[in-house]
């Protein structure tokens, strides 16, 4: 599905079909196994920078501004709310037109189309709203390791895409990849993580239900 949260008290819910077995990929998530604990400051970082933005135009969220004022005021913008400030809004109205690109990709069948963006967001995340790695820790950057293991799998066979999964600095990441990879990879990555560190899902099309 999407889900539009601009009325937060009616969000606008879309369900969008895409069967990943028609496409011969599986979908993949990687526990990298790094601990959350210490990690609050980070996490709530990113809406508190978010929101020193839009107040800095009279709003209380970012949604409620354009880019283009974003771009026009960055010089006072950087004085007022700092750079990885500023990174993280253009993260923020990049990812948002990438949703709405990616769903488009899968309702039109373009599903090469949708794996670049999903490449291209993971990407930004890592550049741009930095949720990859801890400054404060870098001995510790399970996320990007995996991330480069990944990228480099996928670059050897040409196929497939990854990016951080949830809300980052720990935890997990997502990976697509053809089923005819995925042995393979599994085998790297747990070399490096540990046994039952790669998780394959599955997702149906009924979407939540209350079993009974």
């Amino acid at each position: 599905v999407t889900i539009d949260f601009q009325d937060q008290d009616n969000p606008e819910v879309r369900q969008i079909y895409l069967d990943l077995a028609e496409q011969h990929y599986t979908l993949l998530v990687v526990d990298t196994r790094g601990n959350h604990a210490n990690l609050t400051l980070e996490y709530a970082a990113i809406p508190r920078e978010m929101r020193c933005i839009a107040r800095f135009f009279g709003k209380e969220q970012l949604r409620q501004v354009e880019e283009d004022q974003v771009l026009q005021a960055m010089p006072d913008l950087r004085k007022s709310c700092g750079d990885r400030s500023v990174l993280r809004a253009l993260h923020f109205f990049a990812e948002n037109r990438r949703v709405l690109e990616q769903a488009e990709a899968i309702q039109e069948g373009r599903f090469q189309d949708f794996l670049h963006l999903v490449r291209s967001s993971g990407r930004s995340s890592w550049e741009l709203l930095q949720n990859i790695s801890v400054p404060s820790e870098p001995k510790n950057q399970e996320l990007a390791l995996a991330l480069s293991l990944t990228s480099r799998y996928i670059r050897k066979t040409g196929e497939g895409a990854c990016r951080v999964h949830g809300g980052g600095f720990a935890g997990t990441i997502l990976v697509f990849l053809p089923d005819s990879s995925v042995p393979d990879y599994v085998t790297a990555i747990e070399e490096v993580y540990g046994l039952g560190a790669v998780n394959t899902l599955g997702f149906r099309s009924a979407g939540a239900m209350m079993m009974v």
